[in-house]
C-alpha cells in the first residue's frame, strides 16, 4: 500500500464507500479493510478536513452494527464482519481529534456497549470479538476522555468496562491491542485524583500501575516477535493451500488414464460435498464454517500493516506521565505504585531511564 493519499484516490473514495455501503459489505469488507484503514492511517489530515468523508465511514460501521443489534435472526452480519467494522471505527477515532471525533464517540460507544452486551454467546464472549469492541471504547478516552467517560457512567457501564478491560488485558498480545490499553490507561491516570474520587475508581488506581507493568513488559516481546516475522515472512506460505490441486503435485495426472482421472474427480466432488454438509451442520448448530475461529486467543498481526500508532512510542508516553504523576500529584502517585512489587517498580523505573536516552 501506498504511504500517502492522492487526490484521485480521494476523489475515488465516496465511490468505493457508497459501494460497499449500498451493496453487499459482507462479500466485500475484508478485502477492502487494508484500504480503508490506508486512507485512515495516510489521509488523516484529509479526513479532519472533510465531514463527508467522516460520515461515510460512520454510515460503513452502522451498516454492520445496526443490522447486528437490530435484526440479529435475519441478519447476514457475522462476528468477523463486526471485527473488521470495529477496526475501522478504532482507526477512526484515532486518525481524528478531539474536535473532529466528539460527535462520533457517543453513537460508537453506546452502539460498542450493545454488542458487548449482546444475547450472543456464540459470538459474544469470545476474546477477539471483545478485544477489538473494547478498543473502540479505549480509542474514545484517548481522544475524549471527558466525553466517554461521561457516556460510560451515565450509562451505569463504567464499572463493567473497567473489569472487562482488565479481564482481556492477558489476553491481548498484538502491538497495537498493547500500546492501546497503555495509552488507555494513561489517559485515565492524567485525570486529577479529585475528578477520579468523582469517578469513584480512585481504590482501583493501583490497578492501572500492575496493568502497565504487565503492557510494558508484554509490548518489547511482541514487538521482538514482530520483527522476526517480518524476516522470516514467507507470502507463498502465507497463502498457500487452495482447494483444487491441494495436496498434489501439477503432474500428478498426466500418467493417468481417463477411467483413473474420471474416478478420482467424482471421489474429489464427493469429498467436497461431504465437507460442505459437514460445514453446513456446523453453521445450523452455531458454530464457524471454514476452520474460521472467533476465539484465537493469539490472533496474528499482519507483519506488513501499518496502523495509526507505530509511529506512537509509548515507553515515552508513560515515562512523561510517571514523571508528572511523581512530581505534582503525590498522593496519586503513592497509590499508583502501592501495588507494585520492588521488581516491578524497578522495571518501570528502568523504562523512564531508558525513554530519557
Amino acid at each position: 500500500l501506498t504511504r500517502s493519499v492522492s487526490p484521485a484516490m480521494w476523489s475515488l473514495f465516496p465511490s468505493l464507500m457508497d459501494n460497499l455501503i449500498n451493496g453487499d459489505v459482507t462479500i466485500y469488507l475484508d478485502d477492502c479493510i487494508a484500504a480503508l484503514k490506508n486512507y485512515l492511517i495516510y489521509g488523516n489530515n484529509e479526513l479532519r478536513l472533510n465531514i463527508q468523508y467522516q460520515q461515510l465511514y460512520i454510515n460503513l460501521i452502522n451498516s454492520i452494527f445496526n443490522p447486528y443489534l437490530y435484526d440479529q435472526e435475519d441478519s447476514e452480519i457475522g462476528t468477523n464482519d463486526i471485527i473488521l467494522a470495529a477496526e475501522i471505527a478504532q482507526n477512526l477515532i484515532l486518525a481524528l481529534d478531539r474536535e473532529t471525533a466528539s460527535p462520533y464517540i457517543p453513537n460508537l460507544c453506546e452502539s460498542t456497549m450493545s454488542l458487548l452486551s449482546t444475547d450472543d454467546p456464540a459470538h459474544s464472549h469470545t476474546n477477539r470479538f471483545q478485544i477489538h469492541l473494547v478498543n473502540i471504547i479505549i480509542a474514545s478516552l484517548i481522544i475524549d476522555t471527558n466525553t466517554t467517560l461521561n457516556i460510560l457512567i451515565n450509562k451505569n457501564a463504567f464499572q463493567n468496562f473497567l473489569a472487562l478491560w482488565f479481564k482481556l488485558l492477558p489476553n491481548m498480545k498484538r502491538i497495537f491491542d498493547l500500546k492501546l490499553s497503555v495509552l488507555g490507561f494513561l489517559n485515565l491516570i492524567y485525570l486529577n485524583l479529585s475528578d477520579l474520587k468523582e469517578l469513584k475508581i480512585e481504590t482501583i488506581i493501583p490497578e492501572f500501575g500492575t496493568k502497565l507493568v504487565l503492557l510494558l513488559t508484554t509490548l518489547p516481546q511482541a514487538m521482538k516477535e514482530m520483527e522476526n516475522r517480518r524476516i522470516n515472512y514467507d507470502p507463498e506460505k502465507h497463502f498457500a493451500g487452495n482447494i483444487i490441486g491441494a495436496g498434489g503435485e501439477e503432474g500428478d495426472w498426466e500418467d493417468e488414464d481417463e477411467d483413473t482421472i474420471e474416478s478420482s474427480a467424482n471421489a474429489a466432488a464427493d469429498d467436497y460435498l461431504k465437507f460442505l454438509e459437514e460445514q453446513k451442520e456446523i453453521i445450523d448448530n452455531g458454530g464457524n464454517a471454514f476452520g474460521f475461529q472467533d476465539d484465537e486467543d493469539d490472533f496474528d498481526e499482519d507483519p506488513y500493516s501499518n496502523t495509526v500508532l507505530d509511529n506512537i512510542n509509548v515507553f515515552k508516553a508513560f515515562k512523561d506521565c510517571f514523571i508528572t504523576a511523581q512530581s505534582s500529584d503525590a498522593n496519586k502517585y503513592s497509590l499508583l505504585i502501592s501495588k507494585l512489587t520492588p521488581s516491578d517498580q524497578e522495571i518501570l523505573q528502568s523504562i523512564c531511564n531508558e525513554s530519557a536516552e
